[in-house]
């Protein structure tokens, strides 16, 4: 049986703006690599295995999500990074290695606030012209 919260996760991407699908998939991402992390540290292989296989797949979903045409420079730089992600991850993964994983978050959590800036912006310009 889901939780309340994995319900409301589930209506959320459903329901939510593309934006808001992208910022659901780096906390996804986020709270991945702190549970590969976190079993890493415990050595419990599977349970890492699984959380870095799942940040893995979040992180491919990014990448597949760019749109060339309109992102240009901007998005094929985003496909770069994305493709380093994934790639210490598998790293991290193999050798059990912490360290990319915790590479990778910074990198990501960093996405996460320039998106999380994005948006709020993106929401007061919005204010701004209906209200102007």
């Amino acid at each position: 049986m889901k939780s309340p919260y994995d319900q409301y996760r589930k209506v959320q991407a459903e329901t939510g703006s593309g934006a808001d699908l992208v910022l659901m998939l780096y906390q996804g991402a986020v709270r991945f690599m702190n549970r590969g992390i976190a079993a890493i540290e415990r050595r419990k292989i599977e349970d890492a295995h699984g959380a870095l296989l799942r940040a893995q797949d979040v992180i491919r979903e990014l990448q597949a999500s760019l749109n060339h045409e309109a992102g240009g420079d901007l998005a094929n730089g985003l496909f770069s990074l994305y493709q380093y992600c994934v790639d210490r991850l598998i790293e991290a993964n193999l050798r059990k290695d912490a360290e990319p994983v915790r590479e990778v978050r910074a990198l990501v959590q960093e996405l996460l606030s320039a998106w999380e800036q994005a948006m709020r912006a993106a929401r007061t310009t919005r204010r701004s012209e209906l209200s102007g």
